[in-house]
């Protein structure tokens, strides 16, 4: 395996037929600093196998989170309600509003 990646690259776990990694200088400075490798040779055995589906997993598997429709941040002495707007490029996205409670 060559690498040439483009600043701070890294190679963990090769496998298969061809385990060696090539750190090659072809890119010249662009590819400094040089590669990290590590365990080369022995990707069967990583923990986890794919860091990709590990981390897929554990954001699918979070609780779902419900949001309470007014949020009132309390202050000392005061408090503020919050209305949510929502913004689209530089356009307010419509919105309904909800009247202020009590007048």
């Amino acid at each position: 395996m060559t690498t040439e990646q483009s600043r701070y690259g890294y190679v963990i776990g090769t496998r298969g037929t061809r385990t060696g990694v090539s750190l090659s200088t072809y890119g010249g400075t662009k590819c400094d600093p040089l590669d990290h490798v590590e365990g080369t040779a022995l990707g069967d055995t990583l923990e986890p196998f794919s860091l990709y589906e590990d981390q897929l997993n554990r954001r699918l598997s979070l609780p779902l989170v419900t949001l309470p429709t007014d949020l009132v941040l309390g202050f000392p002495t005061n408090s503020v309600r919050l209305q949510p707007s929502v913004q689209i490029g530089s356009q307010p996205a419509a919105t309904t509003t909800t009247p202020p409670r009590g007048g």
